[in-house]
């Protein structure tokens, strides 16, 4: 009927030091309801898969559920999309901290600035919490990780179906175990090319 459903699935392979290091596959599945909701908004419920597995090294496979609400604004020059969702991390057995469950928050947009020229800002929010400690005796916490990412990027074409985009990214991992947070700020460059 008005239903919408939409379907993705990946895979990834890792390599590191001349072999095969890790895993990724991925399946997620979108749904949108026919619901009158004023002006070009959205509302579309998504779930996800994700399992992870390390060829090279014992205890941090898993796999992750997800289950998240979408809000989705769209016109011709610009679109945002606000997301909130739920995450439960299953481990293998010995993994350090054992399952854990969290959080996932975005906003994202992105709008046209010029004939071709796009800029794009986003941030999102991650939180998990570990159900036991992370490893006893020794680090004698419960890991709890709170991870934020700001990142903005601007794309303009160079010619034909070719464009340049040029992406700064800033990440902030706060945790209450100190030899695990970080801070970084990156920037990338890279060339998009599309034959269609």
């Amino acid at each position: 009927g008005s239903w919408s459903i939409r379907g993705t699935g990946t895979l990834a392979l890792h390599g590191l030091g001349g072999q095969l290091y890790q895993t990724q596959s991925q399946a997620q599945l979108r749904v949108t309801p026919p619901l009158q909701l004023p002006g070009a908004l959205q509302l579309s419920v998504a779930g996800g898969l994700t399992q992870v597995k390390y060829l090279t090294v014992d205890a941090f496979d898993s796999i992750t559920l997800e289950l998240r609400s979408v809000l989705a604004y769209r016109t011709e020059r610009a679109q945002a999309e606000a997301s909130v969702g739920y995450l439960s991390d299953r481990a293998s057995s010995t993994r350090p901290g054992g399952d854990r469950v969290g959080w996932h928050a975005s906003l994202q947009g992105r709008t046209r600035l010029a004939h071709e020229v796009f800029a794009e800002l986003g941030w999102t929010r991650q939180t998990w919490l570990n159900e036991s400690a992370y490893s006893p005796g020794l680090i004698d916490q419960i890991r709890y990780q709170n991870t934020q990412v700001l990142r903005g990027a601007l794309i303009f074409p160079v010619a034909e179906r070719q464009a340049i985009h040029v992406e700064v990214r800033q990440v902030r991992n706060a945790e209450n175990i100190s030899i695990f947070q970080y801070n970084s700020r990156q920037l990338q460059v890279s060339w998009q090319w599309k034959n269609w």
